[in-house]
């Protein structure tokens, strides 16, 4: 059962605001800040989209000298800092690499947020793949027994070959399966901003 102070149903309830906010019609005096925001107007108006996250993705901001802070939870639309740096984090999505918005009036970020899971059994593959190549390799490399027939030389080719070629194939798997999770953001400006 939640409490009311548990972090899941805090950003739960940060999430229904935040989509509120987004889709709430705005007054021409407001320009899309956040409520409580103290966002100076020369600021670029910010607009996030996230579409079909695997967890709770949130936009990340870091300043000099402060740790990682929530600035929104897409969608959103809010003034940010241009000196800042930014991110696509949350719980259940890869963090993006760091990325800066530019001074521009407006500014749109569009994300791809991808699983951890994903990342996960990518690493565990690449872990299990260079297990089975060097186990094939060292199987390929034993010194051969003086008295061995040919079927066990044989055998020992076939199985060494196998495990190698079986961790090459997996590992390269688990490359491609990191590549495929790694959450992607595109920063633009809207033509009508430049």
């Amino acid at each position: 059962m939640l409490d009311r102070h548990s972090p899941a149903l805090r950003h739960f309830a940060a999430c229904v605001a935040s989509a509120m906010l987004a889709s709430a019609p705005t007054s021409a005096g407001a320009d899309d800040v956040a409520p409580g925001q103290d966002a100076p107007a020369t600021w670029p108006l910010v607009r996030v989209a996230v579409p079909r996250a695997p967890g709770m993705p949130e936009l990340q901001a870091l300043s000099i000298g402060t740790p990682w802070r929530v600035a929104c939870v897409p969608p959103c639309a809010l003034r940010l800092d241009p000196l800042d740096a930014y991110r696509i984090g949350g719980v259940g999505v890869v963090d993006s690499d760091t990325f800066r918005i530019p001074d521009a009036p407006e500014v749109r970020i569009d994300a791809v947020a991808r699983s951890p899971l994903v990342r996960d059994i990518g690493t565990i593959f690449v872990v299990g793949g260079f297990v089975f190549a060097v186990a094939g390799g060292a199987i390929l490399l034993l010194p051969e027994d003086a008295g061995a027939t040919a079927d066990a030389k044989s055998s020992k080719l076939v199985v060494g070959t196998g495990f190698l070629a079986m961790g090459l194939l997996t590992t390269t798997l688990g490359l491609v399966l990191r590549m495929l999770s790694d959450t992607t953001v595109s920063v633009s400006v809207p033509a009508a901003s430049r």
